[in-house]
């Protein structure tokens, strides 16, 4: 790979993810992990001089393992040491946060751990309405639609949550399978 400027090497990081994602979901667990790794080191590796790049290559690639955990149904601690160790880098936006944390508490939801989905819808809507009392003191309320929409969303885990009470229940997050608890444990 050429050498070239921060910018440079980020967009031939998005190129490689962009080439090998689509698969990524057909491969084992194993091996997507050591593809997200294997880029991000190849890419990483030509920022050493330049932190907040090589940060932000370590966040998205911390990022698409946490959603290649929950697409092939792992166990619940292991989706959540994929979350904590994507909080642990920071996120480059509140709405990256809300996007992970999204996912996560959907994919709880499909598996059967509600109180998870719970927490981490309530801890999210927690942080919407925060943001939102800041918008709501600025002259020009920019933004406020955004975070409503995304109220929206973890409204609707939470009216999935209730559902989940009925005996009946059935996720519509479960998307195909990939999420049901008897694979949830399943080996590489």
């Amino acid at each position: 790979m050429k050498r070239g400027g921060p910018e440079a090497i980020c967009r031939a990081y998005a190129r490689a993810i962009d080439r090998v994602f689509s698969n990524l979901p057909g491969m084992p667990y194993a091996e997507s992990l050591r593809v997200l790794r294997r880029i991000e080191a190849e890419h990483a590796s030509l920022l050493s001089g330049h932190p907040k790049f090589a940060l932000e290559l370590r966040r998205r690639t911390a990022e698409h393992a946490l959603e290649q955990a929950l697409i092939h149904g792992r166990s619940r601690s292991e989706c959540r040491q994929k979350l904590a160790v994507a909080e642990s880098l920071g996120w480059s936006d509140i709405t990256r946060r809300l996007h992970f944390h999204l996912l996560y508490a959907r994919g709880m939801i499909a598996r059967g751990h509600y109180r998870a989905a719970r927490a981490i819808s309530t801890a999210c809507t927690d942080a919407i309405r925060r943001e939102l009392a800041k918008i709501e003191r600025l002259s020009r309320r920019r933004g406020r639609k955004y975070f409503m929409d995304w109220l929206r969303f973890f409204d609707d885990v939470r009216d999935e949550l209730e559902a989940a009470k009925s005996p009946r229940f059935k996720s519509r997050w479960d998307a195909g399978g990939h999420f049901r608890r008897s694979q949830a444990n399943r080996r590489c």
